[in-house]
């Protein structure tokens, strides 16, 4: 996944925060891939929540794309035992 200089200077700066970091990106400008990369590159367990089934899927999609092992917990999948889990607010 090749990103845009504005990406990698999103997380660049959220990584060397000495705590807590928000992106905030607007629409149409990659904040899904931007995320996927972020959470590749801290390679600490992750939860990623969503609301819907189509945001579950492009999560998922973008974050194996990134190179994370991905598991799914909405509707009938428990693949929670995953490094990071895409889940659905409802199901959680």
């Amino acid at each position: 996944m090749i990103l845009r200089p504005y990406q990698e200077a999103a997380i660049a700066a959220a990584l060397s925060a000495s705590g807590p970091a928000l992106l905030c990106l607007a629409t149409g400008t990659g904040k899904t891939h931007t995320a996927a990369a972020a959470v590749a590159r801290l390679n600490v367990p992750t939860l990623w929540l969503a609301h819907r089934a189509e945001l579950l899927d492009q999560a998922a999609a973008a974050l194996r794309l990134a190179g994370c092992t991905v598991g799914i917990v909405a509707n009938v999948q428990d693949e929670h035992t995953a490094p990071v889990v895409v889940a659905s607010v409802q199901t959680l």
